[in-house]
Order: C-alpha cells, then sequence, then structure tokens
C-alpha cells in the first residue's frame, strides 16, 4: 500500500521512509505510523492499521473443451463459495443461480476467465482460463442433390467432405453405414440423408430427392393398319399426368390416321414436375389395286361366264347371286339379269 501524507513537513515513517510517501508490502495485519514535524521543530505522529485478506485460491474446469461449431461447452467455476460475486469475461447461454457454471456456445475459439470479489469488496482473478476450441462443421454434399430416374433403375448417389457416412432415407427403404457412394433404386418418391463426420468428431448432413420418372407407355390396338385407316393411342401412367403429343394434342388418348408410317411421341410431366417420354410407330400399308377381267361381262342366257380378279391374295365377292363361289380370285356367274358384282381383295396385310 502507497501511504501518503502533507509535502510541506518532514516525516518519519515505521519502515523508515521519510519521504510524504510511503510504500508498504506486508503479508500479515500491521500497524502503520507515521511522525510529521514541522520547521518549529513541533510533532504529530498517526497511526493506521493495515488488514491482510487471504487471496483465493479458485480455479476454472475444465481448463481446455474441444466443441464443433453450434454446440455448447459446460465451464464450472471452483472453490468460490466464499465469493459474493462472479464476473465472468465472456457471454454465456445460462448460468447456475450463483454463476458458478455457465453453458457458452462461441463460435470461434475462446478463452474464459474468471473474477471475483468477496464480502471486503476484494477482486480477484481464477488461477487458469478456460479455453475453447471451435471446429468447424464438415461441408457434406450429396451429388446429385435432386434426380430423375426410371422406377426401380439402379442409380447412384454420392456424398464428399466427411471421413464417415451413415445413410438413411424416407420411406425407410435403406439404413445404415458405408462408403460415400450409394446405389439405390425405388419406385416412389424418396428422400435420401447422409451424416458426415469428420475427423474431430463433428457431423453435418445433406438430403437428396431422388423421383422416379412417371410409369409411362402407350397403349395401341392396331400399330399396323392401311391407308385411309385410323387407330387411337393411349397414354397409360401410373400417376395423374399433364399430356404432350408430337400431334399437339394434350389429351390422353388420340386418333391418328397417318397416311405414311408415322413415330408418335407423348411427354407426360406430374404434379412434382417429373417427366418422362414414350414412342410408337404406327405401319401403314397401302390397298392393294385390284381389277376384274373381262370387265363388263357378257353372259349368254343359259350359259356360264367366268370372272377373275387380280391384284390381291384373298377376294370376297358381294353379292352371291347367281355366283358358283363368293370367294376366290374366280368365279362363274350364270346371271339372266344385268347385276353389278363387287370384288373385296385384301393383301397379305389384311
Amino acid at each position: 500500500s502507497i501511504i501518503t501524507s502533507n509535502s510541506n513537513l518532514t516525516y518519519n515513517w515505521s519502515n523508515g521512509s521519510n519521504t510524504n510517501s510511503a510504500l508498504y508490502t506486508i503479508s500479515t495485519p500491521t500497524h502503520i505510523s507515521v511522525t510529521a514535524t514541522n520547521t518549529q521543530g513541533c510533532s504529530a505522529s498517526k497511526s493506521v492499521f493495515a488488514d491482510v485478506f487471504t487471496v483465493p485460491n479458485f480455479t476454472i474446469s475444465p481448463s481446455t473443451q474441444n466443441i464443433c461449431l453450434g454446440d455448447a461447452a459446460l465451464i464450472i467455476a471452483q472453490n468460490v463459495n466464499t465469493m459474493d460475486s462472479l464476473i465472468w469475461s465472456q457471454p454465456y447461454t445460462w448460468a447456475s443461480n450463483n454463476l458458478d457454471s455457465i453453458m457458452v456456445q462461441p463460435t470461434q475459439t475462446t478463452s474464459y476467465s474468471l473474477q471475483a470479489s468477496n464480502q471486503n469488496g476484494c477482486l480477484f482473478g481464477a488461477m487458469n482460463n478456460s479455453i475453447i476450441h471451435v471446429y468447424s462443421l464438415p461441408n457434406v454434399n450429396i451429388t446429385p442433390h435432386f434426380a430423375e430416374i426410371q422406377p426401380n433403375t439402379p442409380f447412384s448417389l454420392t456424398a464428399n467432405g466427411a471421413n464417415n457416412y451413415q445413410w438413411n432415407s424416407s420411406p425407410a427403404i435403406l439404413s445404415g453405414s458405408g462408403t460415400n457412394s450409394l446405389s439405390i433404386s425405388t419406385d416412389t418418391l424418396t428422400h435420401f440423408y447422409v451424416t458426415g463426420t469428420d475427423t474431430n468428431g463433428c457431423v453435418n448432413y445433406d438430403t437428396a430427392i431422388v423421383n422416379p420418372r412417371p410409369k409411362l407407355y402407350i397403349f395401341v390396338p392396331f400399330r399396323k393398319i392401311c391407308i385411309g385407316d385410323s387407330t387411337y393411342l393411349t397414354a397409360v401412367t401410373d400417376v395423374t399426368c399433364n399430356y404432350l403429343w408430337s400431334t399437339g394434342a394434350t389429351t390422353q388418348s388420340i386418333w391418328v390416321k397417318p397416311s405414311i408410317s408415322t413415330f408418335y411421341t407423348v411427354n407426360v410431366q406430374d404434379s412434382l414436375g417429373f417427366v418422362n417420354t414414350a414412342s410408337v410407330g404406327i405401319i401403314v400399308y397401302t390397298k392393294p389395286t385390284v381389277t376384274v377381267i373381262p370387265n363388263p361381262v357378257q353372259v349368254c342366257l343359259g350359259t356360264s361366264t367366268k370372272m377373275k380378279a387380280s391384284g390381291a391374295l384373298y377376294y370376297e365377292w358381294s353379292p352371291s347371286i347367281d355366283l358358283n363361289t363368293d370367294i376366290g380370285n374366280v368365279v362363274y356367274t350364270n346371271t339372266t339379269s344385268n347385276i353389278t358384282y363387287t370384288v373385296i381383295g385384301s393383301d397379305k396385310f389384311g
């Protein structure tokens, strides 16, 4: 302690000092006295009692901790039960009633110290600091994040950024640890989750969405038609979709009447925006050219006359009146009146 008195006098301190200020270093309670003398030789004495308070020996534990970013750490002050108040050097997220325990959540490596005051107003510092080392989280990433696949077709997801990986999915089609690469197949919209852990034990997550394209095929009753005929095409899906045909039609089914062999394509899109495409080919055959000789036919009364058709493979005549047969390329008629016969010829494609 430094004791100061009037500088216009001469002094004699109990520690032998003769200046107006005296420095005392004491370890036990002590009486401190000073005698002051003026220029006339008059003197007076004064004394004070200096008490000594024991420095408390309190610490912080643990002295060091390692945490991952976002985690919390507990710091405890020990041997502070005789202290009146505690003052921590850094903010905290939780504290006990007497502040001897605090929960902290630093975003970077931080040192925490503690000061404590006793009932006499003396302020003391802890014997040590508590250092919280903060490790950054691994940057876990799944590639791709979004994927369209054909239903139940094998597909790969790859995670990176960590050392160990734990995979899960919803719906639960898989669960378990493994490498960073995952081979999957699914026929329904599935969320895949990966938990990645680095060498510091820090954990991070990522998610990927895999959606099978809508199941799709084109129903066609007749893939082979003759020129001038028509057929219909229907896009069959397992979910409700929007449809767009290569003809420009937007209905689920369309009628087509191609004049040449043609491919038709339909694009479908479900409510989640996932798409699929299917195509079908319609083969168009030209019709056979059927001729009949003789034409016209002259029949003498009471006789039969031959009619011969050509240009096709199968023939059918009508009406069958006065004919010896109504099928085949050669028929005979013994009609007694004027009549018109029609022959329909079919080739091997029908």
